[in-house]
């Protein structure tokens, strides 16, 4: 079992929550009842804050030993691209964390989501070519 195999699933379950949320993406429905959406980011949220505290936790740290300088500074870009990461992500679900700020702005909502999910799949698909490569390099 490769030591990326846990985050490549994160990234699958991420990427089928993000799917799931994007089929309510429908402003008519969402100014009449936004709860089941708020639910989901609940799940969306939770799922990505525990993903990224194990990376913070266990992927980068071993990036960040290697002897290899390309490996650390690559890891060290990474690191540094998902503070900035974090800071929109926690922008965007403090925004649109309830109901009622959905319900009063359906049509930004779906803006800011579709965003928001394309720049998720953009990061998971670095990790998963870049990120992720060079740690199973290290391993073999």
């Amino acid at each position: 079992m490769a030591k990326t195999d846990r985050f490549k699933k994160d990234h699958q379950n991420l990427m089928q929550l993000a799917m799931e949320l994007s089929k309510h993406l429908n402003a008519d429905v969402l100014a009449k009842d936004a709860a089941p959406v708020c639910k989901l980011l609940t799940k969306i949220g939770t799922e990505l804050l525990m993903h990224t505290m194990s990376e913070d936790s266990n992927l980068y740290p071993l990036l960040l030993k290697s002897t290899d300088q390309k490996v650390r500074d690559t890891a060290t870009t990474f690191q540094k691209e998902m503070g900035g990461i974090k800071t929109v992500v926690k922008g965007y679900f403090d925004k649109w964390s309830t109901p009622a700020a959905i319900q009063k702005d359906p049509k930004g909502f779906i803006t800011a989501t579709m965003g928001l999910l394309g720049s998720l799949k953009t990061r998971l698909d670095k990790e998963n070519t870049v990120l992720f490569t060079l740690v199973e390099k290290m391993a073999a």
